[in-house]
């Protein structure tokens, strides 16, 4: 058959059987009797090599072959072109999903691990072992091979964790544990572990050494292990068994000691007592707090004088007490330190930390000796001694030394009244005086003239009678 020189015979139809219009002669539309248009592409795209003539391979710009399936093998209905169904040969979906959830790689598509929500992984066996049914995949019973079930307890009912099924706790209904101990440590025998029974006699030797000769803690009759220590970790040469020395970590040794003989109550081995014969505590101070060489931790001696400057104030210019040149404190930037006193130890009032002044006296004028600077006895101008109670032992908040109350071993209160309020002399509720334990007179004044409000009357004050 002849063609023109634009493709076509002298009917319009191309070598392929196609006219101008692109419609076949024998179909009368844009497809062939196979399919394919003019171009060679059936209506989905596809030519006869089952190429895309988009994306130039198998599969359109969806994803889908010739036929309708992508790469899976699954078509826009998400059915598998095998199976007919949506799960594929190996029983996964489009998304790759079996049909409880579980993935090719064997992870579920809600909890994205290896278990599902229920906790069985694609097989049906939980994070242990165990099935639905209770066995496990190893052992195919009820226990897996460590001894354990599903709920993670043993024959015996004992957990994991050591506690009992049913007392929910480390013993069992008869009181023993998953060794088969009680709370003492001894088995329904009467034995502990080691073999002793309570009297710390052993099974076998029904004596307090077992057939190796070490007693119910593991130490021989000279009181060391197995391995030659003692209970605080010393062998019988005296060397520790972490330190390898006659010392331990603590820096003590075997019989409790350390290099300046000192035990761990601070007591000195030879004085049993805190200070060492030489009077140093455990710390190399003596009892003013000064080191052997006579200075105390701020490098000051008794005269109070500097180990490096030589005098009385530090290379910062301070003295023993924090005080400058100037006399003020190196805290407080005054006359007086954060306590209250200036450098020579006195308050704004002139009393040092014990409460005496410059002389000697404390705040009522008691000397250190006890007696009072103006009457030079033990009792003051106003009849109390140092501590504060009058000859008769009250004290001056009324109360007796003895007693703790108002009242003296006799009953009686410092002005002479009994519980009762009556007088140990008259008998009555008035003194000789006419005043009652309160000090009002029947007339309801008191010596001074002032009745129980406040009130004043002169003439019934007689103080200057």
């Amino acid at each position: 058959m002849k063609t023109k020189k634009d493709g076509y015979d002298k009917d319009g139809y191309d070598i392929r059987g196609f006219d101008r219009e692109r419609n076949h002669k024998v179909t009368r539309n844009r497809y062939n009797e196979d399919g394919y248009n003019k171009d060679g592409y059936d209506a989905r795209g596809f030519d006869r090599e089952r190429n895309h003539k988009v994306t130039r391979n198998r599969y359109n710009k969806d994803g889908y072959d010739q036929d309708g399936y992508d790469i899976r093998g699954f078509d826009r209905e998400r059915n598998h072109k095998v199976t007919r169904n949506r799960y594929n040969e190996d029983g996964y979906n489009e998304d790759g999903y079996d049909i409880r959830g579980f993935g090719i790689d064997g992870n579920h598509r809600i909890t994205r691990n290896r278990y599902n929500k229920d906790g069985y992984d694609a097989r049906g066996f939980d994070i242990r072992g165990f099935g639905i049914d209770g066995n496990h995949k190893v052992t195919r019973k009820k226990y897996g091979e460590d001894g354990y079930d599903k709920d993670g307890y043993d024959r015996r009912g004992f957990g994991i964790d050591g506690n009992h099924r049913i007392t929910r706790n480390r013993y069992n209904e008869d009181g023993y544990d998953k060794d088969g101990y009680d709370k003492d440590g001894y088995n329904e025998d009467g034995y502990d572990i080691r073999g002793f029974d309570r009297e710390r006699n052993h099974k076998v030797t029904r004596n307090r050494y077992n057939e190796d000769g070490y007693d119910q803690y593991g130490y021989d009759k000279d009181r060391y292990d197995k391995d030659g220590y003692n209970i605080r970790e010393f062998d019988r040469g005296g060397n520790h068994r972490v330190t390898r020395n006659q010392y331990n970590e603590d820096e003590y040794d075997k019989d409790g000691y350390n290099i300046r003989e000192f035990d761990r109550g601070g007591n000195h081995r030879v004085t049993g007592k805190k200070y060492d014969q030489y009077g140093y505590d455990q710390y190399g101070f003596d009892k003013d707090w000064y080191y052997k060489d006579g200075y105390d931790t701020r490098g000051f001696d008794r005269e109070g004088n500097h180990r490096v400057t030589r005098n009385r104030y530090n290379e910062d210019g301070y003295d023993t007490r924090g005080f400058d040149r100037k006399g003020n404190h190196r805290v407080t930037r005054k006359k007086y330190d954060q306590y209250g006193y200036d450098q020579y130890g006195f308050d704004k009032d002139g009393y040092d930390q014990c409460g005496y002044d410059k002389d000697g006296y404390d705040r009522r004028g008691f000397g250190i000796d006890g007696n009072h600077k103006v009457t030079r006895k033990k009792y003051g101008e106003d009849g109390y001694d140092k501590d504060g109670y009058d000859r008769r032992g009250f004290g001056i908040d009324g109360n007796h030394r003895i007693t703790r109350n108002r009242y003296n071993k006799d009953g009686y209160d410092a002005r002479g009244f009994d519980r009762e309020r009556n007088h140990k002399v008259t008998r009555n509720r008035y003194n000789k005086d006419g005043y009652d334990q309160d000090g009002y007179g029947e007339d309801g004044y008191d010596e001074n003239g002032y009745d129980r409000k406040g009130n004043y009357n002169v003439t019934k004050d007689h103080r200057y009678d």
